[in-house]
């Protein structure tokens, strides 16, 4: 699918969003309810996005559990070096 911002505003879909990041659209609503992405607009039901916070907050995210899983690996080599010693 392509991604083309609406007219006007320039912004997405929940649906486009979630290609933009390679998630899936319930990642998108969980974004939003947790205030990773706040510049929205609503019309009845339906969400627009901001693709360019959208970006930046994959980006965020991806950098966040890169390093909680680097942290993760360096807990787990240090109780086994303790468990060695």
């Amino acid at each position: 699918m392509a991604i083309t911002p609406r007219a006007g505003d320039g912004r997405i879909s929940r649906a486009q969003a979630a290609e933009l990041a390679g998630v899936e659209p319930d990642t998108i609503t969980a974004w939003i309810a947790r205030e990773h992405l706040t510049d929205i607009r609503r019309e009845g039901r339906r969400v627009w996005l901001n693709p360019a916070e959208v970006i930046e907050a994959e980006h965020k995210l991806a950098e966040r559990a890169r390093r909680d899983r680097w942290d993760r690996r360096l807990i787990a080599a240090g109780s086994d070096a303790h468990e060695a010693a």
